[in-house]
């Protein structure tokens, strides 16, 4: 829970954000994290239903920080663009 709570000091708004979505999903199957929102303002989709926001997140991210996420991308990046330049 201080997680979450923390999260809200720095996001005010993420209460709101999150509460709003349609569903949350954890990720079992590889390691990818999505999302998809649909505009609630349109009042439909094309198919006529209510617009809906979900939100999948890869497994191995529970339990790690946003920052040691962020380092690890970076990382990959970082390597994958010196590989690429030799």
């Amino acid at each position: 829970m201080t997680a979450i709570r923390d999260a809200v000091a720095v996001a005010p708004n993420l209460r709101d954000e999150v509460c709003c979505l349609t569903g949350l999903f954890v990720v079992t199957d590889g390691n990818v994290s999505w999302g998809v929102w649909q505009n609630p303002r349109s009042n439909q989709t094309p198919g006529g239903k209510k617009p809906a926001t979900y939100v999948g997140i890869a497994s191995t991210l529970i339990g790690s920080t946003l920052s040691a996420h962020l380092d690890a991308t970076l990382k990959a990046v970082l390597r994958n663009s010196n590989a690429s330049s030799t």
